[in-house]
Parts: structure tokens; sequence; C-alpha cells
């Protein structure tokens, strides 16, 4: 039989009603099905970009969430895909693609119904989760450090148990807010993973598409913009999808996709995608590896799925270190999660015990007041 936990969030730190977010007490885990292992996600696999913006379908409907800026009353809005539109998707879906058949109709099913989470199956990447909000926001109020970096070094954003990738969507409308960025621009790379093929076809790319597309400076209005609840729809066509990619390549921004298990396969498809500085560089700056931010979410909500995101994470930064050379500023890894997962047996306590037994240290970098404890976390080698 199911057993159910609940994340406890607060909904008074939650003002989005779209079914997209999870909220109390709606998050479930099937843990009957806990030692499976879905047949599709026996390796690690590096998607092609343009063949996920094909298999779009002809629109896409989208809510908005607003992201407080610091030390004022205005937001940057960011735009999701609807759950609603997702299901739709799938449920229609009959093409024989590697996505099309990894879910049960029992797992579409659960979508709807609350088990938000099946170990081993589906692992939640469709739904918002709390604290992949609380980790945009601290993006967001740290813009000005990274900003600087990028500028002289360009960026590698890694983002591990991507799902609807908040923290990624804050940092690529500020970028395309804050920096005229041309191709000859350092080199600015997002590698989005995530369990599920399905996850990255259906939520993460469309809702980078969405994030550029409904930019406010493509349509010249002020970069940030008042909270606007409304829900809309995206036209999808050919031209759009050109426009995206072209725009992307001006402006030295790269995407890549990977899904599977975390594994030293999925590391090295990772570290594949590192961008490398200019074979002939022009100025001392472009000699610079660029900066390697690790983000995630809600990865440490049990022992097993800790232990193993530890690793992953470890091994990460091992490699992005490596890449930078003696002397360039490390890597950064960032990681939101609860201070408890109450019936699963995960937490910060847990995560910070795992981080030492690695030889590295974790500082506690934003808290949140009241209800159950929520924390951003840096993680760092020893």
């Amino acid at each position: 039989m199911s057993q159910a936990f609940t994340f406890e969030f607060d909904n008074d730190d939650v003002e989005d009603d779209s079914d997209n977010l999870l909220k109390e007490p709606v998050t479930h885990v099937r843990e009957d099905s806990a030692v499976r292992v879905n047949p599709h996600l026996e390796e690690p696999k590096l998607h092609c970009l343009q063949e996920m913006l094909s298999l779009l379908p002809s629109s896409i409907s989208y809510s908005t969430l607003a992201i407080n800026l610091p030390n004022g009353p205005n937001s940057i809005l960011l735009m999701r895909r609807e759950l609603f539109d997702i299901r739709t998707q799938l449920m229609a879906e009959d093409s024989p693609t590697d996505w099309a058949n990894e879910f049960s109709s029992t797992t579409i099913a659960g979508l709807s119904t609350g088990d938000d989470l099946t170990p081993g199956v589906y692992e939640g990447g469709f739904k918002t989760w709390e604290c992949a909000i609380d980790l945009a926001q601290y993006l967001v109020g740290q813009w000005e450090a990274i900003g600087g970096a990028v500028g002289t070094r360009g960026l590698h954003v890694i983002e591990l148990g991507a799902g609807t990738a908040l923290p990624t969507l804050a940092l690529l409308h500020l970028l395309l807010t804050n920096l005229s960025l041309s191709s000859s621009h350092p080199p600015i790379q997002f590698t989005l993973a995530d369990y599920n093929p399905s996850v990255l076809h259906l939520s993460t790319i469309p809702n980078l598409l969405l994030t550029h597309t409904l930019h406010p400076a493509r349509s010249q209005s002020p970069p940030f913009t008042a909270p606007n609840p409304a829900n809309s729809d995206l036209e999808i066509s050919s031209s759009l999808l050109t426009r995206f990619s072209s725009d992307l390549s001006s402006r030295n921004i790269h995407i890549s996709a990977i899904s599977g298990p975390w594994s030293p396969t999925f590391v090295e498809l990772v570290t594949s995608q590192n961008p490398s500085p200019p074979a002939s560089p022009s100025t001392a700056a472009e000699t610079s590896s660029p900066l390697t931010l690790i983000l995630a979410s809600e990865t440490i909500y049990s022992p097993f799925s800790l232990q193993s995101f530890t690793n992953t994470l470890f091994a990460l930064l091992d490699a992005a270190e490596a890449h930078g050379g003696c002397g360039k500023p490390p890597p950064r890894a960032l990681v939101a999660a609860k201070k408890f997962y109450f019936g699963v047996g995960g937490g910060v306590d847990e995560f910070f015990t795992a981080v030492r037994t690695r030889g590295g240290t974790a500082e506690v970098v934003w808290e949140s007041g009241g209800g159950v404890g929520r924390v951003v976390l840096e993680v760092m080698r020893g």
C-alpha cells in the first residue's frame, strides 16, 4: 500500500494557486514502487535540443510566477507550462519517442491525484517545488556578484533535478535583462538534468522557450514587470523556434539536457558540456574558464536520494575545479531544501553529515522564517 508524506508547505509563502505548484498537503510518495527501475532509463542520455523543440505541440498553455526583487516592490515574472497542458499531451502522445511510453497510465493518473513521486519511475519534475522558488529568489538577490563574473568569464549553470527549472529561468531572465550579450561574449552554458526524459521534453525546455520568447526586453517593455496572474497560451511556430535558436546562438548561449540516474556516466555527460575559453584569446579575461554554478532544489528528501545526490555533487565540484585550473575562482554549489522531510528520512542534518563525510563544508546562506524551516546551502570542497 502506498504511504504518503507531506512536505508541509507554508501557504503564507506561496501566492500562486496554479496546479503546477505543490502546496500542503498534497505531496505523496508511492513507496510500493521504490525498488523499481524505469526500463527506459538504463543509462544517462544527452538529448538534442533541436529535436526536443521539434516535438513541441502547436501551442502551450502557461502561467506566471512572480519572483520578488530584493530591496523593492517589483518582481520578475517567470513563465511555466501548465500541468494540465502537460497531462493532455502525455495522454494524447502516440509517437515512438524515448519518452512517449515512459509512464504508465497509473503514473499519469498520479499527476492528478497527488502521487507526486514514484521513486525509480517518476521523480516529481512536472510540479514546482517550494524550495525551487526559494533558490530562484536567492539567485535574484545574488545577481550583482554572479553577473559580474559572467561578464568577464562566462557561466556554466548545472541544475540537478531541474524539473520546471525555476532557478535557471531566473538566471536566464536576468542575463537577457542585464547583459549585452553577443557571439563574442564569453560562453554561457545551461545544462539541465532530470531523471525523466519526458520532464525535459514537456516542461524544462518549454519553460526556457517561454522565458526567452516572453521576456519583456523583446517587447521593449520595462525589464521588471509588476506581477500579472493571468494565464495564457503561446503559439509555437517553426519561425518562433528558429528565432529562439538563432538568438541564443547570437548571444553565445547554449542549452543541454541530460536525463537518467545520477552515476559516473551522468557526471561524464555533464562535464562534457563544459564551455571552453577561446582557442586564441585576445584578452586576459578570455583565458579564464567560465564560472560553474551548480543548483539543486528538494534533492535530499530521502536517504537514498541524499547519498547519490551528494556523490554526484562532489564529483561535479571536483571536475569543475580541475577544468578551471589553479588560481581560478572555485565553482559554487547551491542546494535548497527543507530542514526535515517528515516520514521519509532525508533532511538538512543528514546532508550536513554526508557533506562532512566527503571532506566538504556546507553553510546556510538563506533561511526561511516560520513554518517548516527551509534553507539555501552553499556547499564547498574542504
